[in-house]
């Protein structure tokens, strides 16, 4: 982040975050697999607050976008070059996977506590709510997908650490 200085106490930054999980098995010979991601970034907005001295102790906001990705996977696993284009184009196969995406704007309200531990190094720790807005989920080639449930969707309760490296003025 950096001050900005027409406005006293007033920084403007930026960040990126992803997660991810996974899961599969093996049933009857045939590898599943399904692997749920998260992904995004977003300018930070914050005020720290003048009258706290010691440690830097801000509210704020990131506004920005990310996008909800799950793969799923079926397949024997075991892979020729030739035969992938042979079942290609016979649509006979067993070997099934499907990208689905949900790309999202999102608004995250933020507390954020910084340490000074130096002059030129400071750590972090802090929270918020990560709001996602937009619910269109697309599949594979960016064809709509219907049914999705309303509850799948990057709304989330986060903590961020982070060591600082710079010059403080705190």
């Amino acid at each position: 982040y950096v001050y900005v200085m027409f406005i006293e106490n007033l920084r403007i930054g930026g960040m990126g975050f992803s997660g991810s999980m996974s899961r599969d098995a093996v049933v009857n010979n045939v590898n599943y697999e399904a692997k749920y991601s998260i992904g995004g970034g977003a300018v930070t907005i914050e005020y720290t607050l003048p009258f706290i001295k010691k440690i830097a102790v801000s509210v704020g906001t990131l506004i920005g976008g990310g996008v909800l990705e799950i793969d799923l996977y079926q397949n024997s696993g075991s892979f020729n070059w030739n035969n992938l284009w042979q079942e290609f184009s016979s649509g006979q196969t067993n070997n099934i996977s499907h990208k689905i995406q949900n790309k999202f704007f999102t608004l995250a309200p933020t507390i954020n506590a910084d340490i000074p531990v130096t002059r030129f190094i400071a750590l972090r720790i802090g929270g918020g709510y990560l709001f996602s807005i937009g619910d269109n989920w697309e599949i594979d080639n960016a064809k709509t997908i219907g049914g999705v449930p309303s509850g799948l969707n990057g709304n989330s309760f986060f903590i961020q650490t982070g060591v600082f490296l710079g010059f403080f003025a705190f």
